[in-house]
């Protein structure tokens, strides 16, 4: 008896350091995924450079906007990404000057909240157990591409990361007190000016969560869905109405802001257009979604959210989450991004579907070797083993080695070299014109961008009506004595030879090509 205690504490004590080792690898995993060679993985570019450049002024000048050299912008990067994202940029910037790593080490801790909340999110929903594979499922999904996103200084991140944890807050409680329900619509309302496309399913899924609970699961009181939809609402109108009209109001045209504004939502979402239907839902039901098994999850969630109980009720509010943001994502422009919340959501029906699969994830593996080797059948359950393990390969080793490998990998800095040249060769006095938004960040020049409302019309190919390249010559706007053509300003083709006829091509790094006004010296 003694002797067979013995072996049980040796068992548990062997057990418990297989666990502590697994967890330690985890984490020296994800901090070198999440903060290794911050300013190299991923590339610095257009879309992250406009939301730099607003904390970049914000920080230097005390300005909240955006800026070309005829003055400053109160539209574009200004709406579509909130304080919660700029704001700390800026801090950082003022206290240490302007630097990459510490602008994405901003959006590395976003992500690593971002993580916590879908483990605890996991957890209020079901279990540890499922937490952990719901959790490992979103972060390793090639179609959610999380260490990416947790690097690169957008809305996306950080806005799940509110949404998640509101949505733990809210579904945990049976009952809540009024100052919970308060967090829970202040959470929401935060996600909503973070990323502003996210309030275009954040605060109706709030309110058709209610209705349903209302209608249909009764099980919780009238303000469950109430005060947090009141909340992020009110949190997103008075955000937004300062943006719109009274932040800078002294400096800006009403007129041309309203139009460009217009112009930014035809060319962000509900772009009803048939070959882009298409391929949005063929690219969030396909393999690089947790192997295919989106429709799977989307169909499972309404069979978790039929019966009349508080599970039920549950597992609904994550599905109309889910439905709503996929909903979203399908009849938008189709941008990879927008697709970021419904892949994240899928997650937790796809864990509780292989959690059902393989009674709470256990493998009898000794059975499966004995059916493989000692016959020719398998039964169900080893056929079931088989393709779970083979899910697991597809979902999790391949995209794992994937992500560190891009990770390790030297990245690019070619525009990092491209500011090295500015400043080497171009004077300062030297007015630059370039769409490339990214450059405003790392170097201190003067430069010209094309405005606001050109990027609308160029972001839609299938638009009707004249596109960015056939409004915008640069040359109706400024008389530049450089142009650099980079990647974004080569995907819109806006700098047509045409235009820099009367321009010498004085280098090219990488992707940028840098144009001198001929005569100039």
């Amino acid at each position: 008896m003694i002797a067979q205690n013995q072996i049980n504490k040796q068992w548990l004590s062997q057990r418990r350091l297989m666990v502590y080792g697994v967890l330690g690898l985890v984490v020296v995993t994800l901090t070198m995924l999440m903060f290794f060679r911050l300013d190299g993985f991923a590339t610095l570019r257009h879309d992250e450079g406009s939301y730099l450049h607003v904390a970049k002024n914000y920080a230097l000048h005390g300005i909240y906007a955006d800026s070309s050299s005829e003055g400053y912008r109160f539209t574009g990067p200004v709406v579509s990404t909130g304080p919660t994202v700029i704001v700390p940029i800026a801090l950082l910037y003022k206290l240490f000057g302007v630097s990459m790593p510490l602008a994405r080490a901003v959006i590395v801790i976003y992500g690593c909240g971002m993580i916590a909340a879908l483990y605890w999110l996991g957890c209020v929903l079901s279990n540890a157990r499922l937490a952990v594979v719901a959790t490992g499922l979103a972060l390793l999904s090639p179609g959610l591409d999380f260490f990416y996103y947790s690097r690169h200084v957008l809305g996306e991140v950080p806005g799940l990361f509110f949404i998640l944890t509101g949505l733990a807050l809210w579904l945990y409680r049976d009952r809540h007190s009024t100052w919970s329900l308060v967090g829970v619509g202040v959470l929401m309302g935060l996600a909503s000016i973070t990323k502003n496309q996210y309030a275009v399913f954040v605060l109706p899924s709030l309110g058709l969560a209610w209705i349903v609970d209302r209608v249909w699961h009764r099980q919780r009181d009238w303000r469950y869905g109430l005060i947090p939809i009141v909340i992020a609402g009110l949190i997103y109108l008075v955000w937004t109405y300062y943006v719109l009209f009274l932040l800078g109001a002294n400096m800006r045209n009403p007129q041309q802001d309203l139009e460009e504004l217009r112009s930014a939502g035809q060319s962000g979402f509900l772009v009803l257009h048939a070959q882009t239907l298409g391929d949005n839902l063929y690219r969030i039901t396909g393999d690089k979604v947790y192997g295919g098994l989106f429709v799977a999850a989307l169909i499972y969630g309404f069979t978790l959210s039929y019966h009349r109980d508080k599970d039920s009720q549950t597992w609904c509010t994550l599905w109309i989450f889910l439905v709503t943001s996929a909903g979203f994502y399908v009849v938008s422009v189709g941008w990879d991004r927008f697709a970021v919340p419904a892949i994240t959501f899928s997650a937790f029906f796809v864990a509780h579907l292989l959690y059902r699969l393989t009674d709470g994830y256990h493998f009898d593996w000794s059975a499966l070797r004995q059916s493989v080797l000692d016959t020719r059948e398998l039964r169900q359950r080893e056929l079931v083993y088989l393709v779970v393990m083979s899910f697991g390969v597809v979902a999790v080793v391949l995209p794992l080695f994937r992500t560190v490998s891009n990770t390790m990998a030297a990245g690019d800095r070619i525009p990092y070299q491209v500011a090295d040249y500015i400043a080497n060769n171009v004077p300062q006095d030297a007015l630059i014109e370039t769409w490339e938004m990214e450059l405003g960040v790392i170097s201190d020049h003067t430069f010209h961008y094309p405005p606001q409302v050109i990027e609308s019309y160029s972001n839609v190919d299938f638009r009707s009506g004249p596109t960015g390249k056939e409004l915008y010559d640069f040359r109706d706007y400024v008389d530049p004595e450089y142009v650099i053509v980079g990647p974004f300003g080569k995907m819109t083709g806006i700098y047509t030879p045409e235009r820099l006829a009367n321009y010498q091509l004085v280098r090219s790094i990488g992707t940028y090509d840098i144009y001198r006004r001929l005569g100039y010296e």
